[in-house]
């Protein structure tokens, strides 16, 4: 049995120098709330704005403090970017510079100390601040600074004390409370009951925001729906309630027609009023499209859903997440079929990808039993990306599918050549070496599979492709490595 090839790797985004994330910022947002809640997309905007400001107001330490922070978030989106490092830092000292007597120059000094690892520095700064201001931002950054160091009492108290500020950005602050249940050993309980006291204490549906996302996170899911569709009710205006009660809805309450209609709301309202068009998360669109086909996925309307998912893709900038995320609707619904005729249907409409054709290929092959049209689609994905590995291997599979054993270790080699570390590719070869009679080869290869991924052995031990070595010493020594418990393993998909 051969081990598929692990194409499907998540992709993962840097997450910004503000940790404490809540949902999307609305339109009418400050540009402060929109620099910290913004997606990644939207900071070359936001960075022209924030110029715009200082470049009107040269003596402004405020707007000389947002743009630096603005030019952190770039860096941690892209730790490659020191020119937005060190102007984020050359910005924090002019700021500080401008305005000594108030809050901004310590808080962005500070950020910028904190990301350079600093930390003793970045508190003597913030100390030094207290001496001369007392504003929030002073108290919220002293909050995120501290929090690993100060017991949650400690840090629940400045966050309330920030808050309780004049002039604070409560939806700044409130978000940061559930980040502290990552990073203290604390029950999630003694985080859910400050944000309630807070909700009680400073009205304000973003601490119902933060509850219900709470709620959600840890599988609460109808808890997490009561308040959303208790907030966006007489709030058409706020979208991304709405959204996140939707999804919800559909994947884990069983109401995928409340859902379809909601997206549909949804649409409806960015279509007919262009002034909601999303400043601070262009993504919004094409995640409402994403979603919608997904909720039509799950109601059996193919035809709907084939039509949603190519409008989110026209509309999405980062076409490769998109097609992962429906290749996993797809499958996770079990409609391969209808998986290949979209998927021929991207690659007839849009521009080629190398993975829009692994993607069918994997369907084909390992679902639908089409080995030949699945090594075709293999094939044009390798002369679209010929040194991605996993689809010599996917290849490699199609034809093993065949009994060609010789062109699947051609390919399986040279998914090895490609990736050494890569163990699936690896003990397919020596799949393919058994077959062949070459058993010197097959263990040897086998023996770099399992060094390479320990719990291959027990695989090796029942496996069919390896009865003409399965007697022999060298074989018998292989399978009896133990396997390593704590070893990150190569996912098995068996034919």
């Amino acid at each position: 049995m051969l081990l598929a090839a692990g194409i499907w790797s998540g992709i993962c985004q840097a997450k910004p120098v503000s940790k404490a994330l809540p949902q999307p910022a609305t339109p009418t947002a400050t540009l402060e709330e929109r620099i910290w809640t913004s997606d990644d997309e939207t900071l070359p905007s936001l960075e022209r704005e924030a110029v715009r400001l200082v470049q009107k107001e040269p003596e402004s330490a405020y707007y000389h403090f947002l743009l630096s922070h603005t030019y952190l978030r770039m860096f941690a989106n892209d730790q490659q970017d020191v020119d937005s490092l060190r102007a984020a830092s050359d910005l924090a000292t002019q700021s500080l510079e401008l305005a000594p007597d108030q809050e901004f120059g310590y808080v962005a000094m500070a950020e910028v100390l904190e990301v350079l690892g600093q930390n003793t520095k970045a508190s003597a700064i913030l100390q030094e601040g207290f001496l001369r201001s007392g504003g929030w931002r002073l108290k919220f950054s002293k909050a995120r600074l501290t929090a690993d160091r100060s017991n949650v009492e400690d840090t629940i108290g400045l966050l309330t004390d920030a808050m309780e500020t004049p002039g604070s950005m409560r939806r700044i602050i409130a978000p940061y409370l559930v980040i502290v249940t990552e990073t203290k050993s604390v029950s999630p309980y003694v985080i859910l009951g400050a944000m309630e006291r807070w909700a009680a204490k400073f009205p304000d549906s973003g601490f119902e925001e933060a509850i219900a996302s709470w709620q959600s996170e840890r599988g609460h899911f109808s808890e997490a729906h009561k308040i959303y569709e208790r907030l966006h009710k007489g709030k058409a205006d706020h979208k991304e309630l709405l959204f996140s009660d939707s999804v919800i809805c559909y994947r884990k309450l069983g109401k995928t027609k409340q859902a379809i209609a909601s997206f549909l709301a949804l649409k409806l309202q960015l279509n007919t009023d262009p002034g909601t068009q999303y400043t601070s998360n262009k993504k919004f669109p094409s995640m409402i499209d994403a979603h919608l086909g997904a909720a039509y996925l799950r109601g059996g309307n193919f035809t709907a859903a084939h039509a949603s998912f190519q409008s989110a893709l026209d509309k999405t900038a980062d076409r490769t997440t998109m097609i992962e995320f429906i290749f996993n609707e797809y499958r996770g619904q079990h409609a391969d079929k209808q998986l290949v005729v979209l998927m021929k249907e991207i690659i007839e409409n849009g521009p080629g990808q190398a993975i829009v054709h692994a993607y069918m290929a994997e369907a084909l092959s390992e679902k639908l039993g089409n080995h030949t049209d699945a090594a075709a689609a293999y094939r044009r994905a390798i002369i679209l990306e010929p040194t991605r590995g996993e689809y010599h291997n996917g290849l490699g599979l199609a034809l093993y599918r065949q009994a060609n054993w010789f062109a699947a270790l051609a390919e399986f080699s040279r998914a090895t050549e490609i990736d050494p570390g890569d163990a699936s590719a690896r003990y397919n070869e020596a799949c393919a070496l058994a077959l062949l009679g070459r058993k010197d080869e097959a263990l040897y290869s086998l023996r770099e599979a399992v060094q390479l991924e320990p719990r291959l052995s027990e695989q090796a031990r029942v496996d069919k492709d390896f009865g003409s070595i399965s007697k022999l010493t060298g074989f018998q020594e292989i399978i009896a490595a133990e396997a390593n418990d704590e070893t990150e393993g190569a996912t098995a998909n068996r034919n």
